[in-house]
């Protein structure tokens, strides 16, 4: 896929996407072309997991967020 992903932290798959921090920034991925845009930046996350219609991101300090795609 094009860019750099060196800076991934946390990654998952939900509905026929990809998510990833990277560098602190929330993207959403077409895994089919690569494109990719970025969300919401400011994340500090560990763990990123999907589950119904959201995201859960489980940070560094310990907080827990639900993030609707």
């Amino acid at each position: 896929l094009d860019g750099m992903w060196s800076g991934t932290t946390a990654v998952c798959a939900h509905g026929g996407r990809l998510y990833a921090i990277d560098n602190g920034t929330l993207y959403d991925i077409d895994p089919e072309s690569g494109a990719f845009t970025e969300l919401t930046s400011s994340w500090n996350t560990r763990h990123l997991v999907a589950s119904g219609a959201h995201l859960f991101a489980f940070e560094e300090s310990g907080s827990l967020y639900r993030v609707t795609v």
